[in-house]
């Protein structure tokens, strides 16, 4: 899903601008990195996610109503919440693995094919890959201090002994990999010249934004600008279906009440961590809340952008 034209400029500059600033070896306060993602968050991080309800209602097969709905997130996230407790190590990669797939569909979403086509979903898996284990890899040192707090979590020990040249060798092998497969979903005559030669430029400056900015900054920048408001298009599309005049002014007062609720909760969860002395770190708690969070807005994401893609192919 395209966003606005005035959102895309925007994106683009202050992509740019951060990179540019990176490239210079520009510094970045903590206190600016943690202003910027908590602003991030709160302007379209969580709400992105906030109007789920509607648009799942819209794209599910059958009617459903509210209450269905509720009781379908609270299981989700109740389930996963104690699949955390007792088994971090397989919810960690769960949830990676989720991701990859998660963020290549909301860049990638527009390909005309059939949303369960094995094309379109290696398309999905591979960007989404690439563009995480840059940010994390290429911020190693910050990444691993989130994730220590998982103890043994999943190739813990192969992480820690690889060589930056040869993560690098690895990176640029998802690369052209990607590059790859973009190659061939335009010469099948699924993605215009335009949209490949857009979606290969995004791929580099994204790149660009992991290298030369730290690990909040990057990810604040890519989940904030980039990610959130294509998921958000994605569902007002959906819902002007059924109400057409559904902007975005009604989107964010839709998407207040459960945003609350979100910032509230996470609020809670780090405030009794601080005051218990927990020995987990605050920003892998609040990875773990969103992940949380996040897991039953992938599955509602799959039937919105699989209706959408359903419209496109017949």
């Amino acid at each position: 899903m395209a966003v606005p034209a005035y959102w895309t400029i925007l994106i683009l500059l202050t992509t740019l601008s951060f990179v540019a600033w990176g490239f210079g070896q520009g510094s970045y306060a903590e206190s600016m990195q943690i202003s910027l993602f908590c602003v991030g968050m709160v302007v379209t991080g969580i709400p992105h996610g906030a109007v789920d309800h509607l648009a799942y209602m819209h794209s599910a097969k059958k009617s459903l109503n509210f209450r269905q709905f509720l009781k379908f997130y609270i299981q989700v996230m109740a389930l996963y919440t104690i699949v955390w407790l007792f088994f971090p190590g397989i919810s960690l990669a769960l949830f990676l693995g989720l991701s990859f797939y998660h963020f290549g569909q909301s860049q990638l979403a527009h390909i005309h094919l059939p949303e369960k086509s094995i094309l379109k979903r290696s398309v999905y898996f591979s960007w989404g890959m690439f563009l995480l284990l840059a940010l994390i890899g290429l911020n190693w040192s910050e990444s691993s201090i989130i994730l220590e707090g998982l103890g043994a979590y999943p190739g813990k020990a192969w992480l820690n002994n690889i060589t930056p040249g040869a993560y690098y060798a690895f990176l640029l092998t998802l690369l052209l990999v990607n590059i790859g497969i973009l190659g061939y979903v335009w010469a099948k005559s699924y993605m215009p010249t335009q949209r490949l030669a857009w979606e290969l430029g995004v791929l580099f400056l994204l790149f660009g934004l992991c290298y030369y900015c730290p690990l909040k900054v990057a990810f604040t920048i890519y989940f904030t600008l980039w990610h959130a408001p294509q998921a958000m298009q994605a569902e007002m599309v959906s819902l002007r279906q059924v109400y057409p005049d559904f902007n975005w002014r009604k989107f964010f007062i839709k998407a207040l009440p459960f945003s609350l609720i979100s910032f509230i909760g996470i609020g809670l969860l780090i405030w009794v961590a601080f005051l218990w002395q927990s020995q987990i770190s605050p920003y892998l708690l609040f990875f773990i809340s969103i992940s949380i969070l996040t897991l039953p807005h992938m599955l509602v994401m799959e039937s919105v952008y699989a209706k959408q893609a359903t419209e496109y192919t017949s």
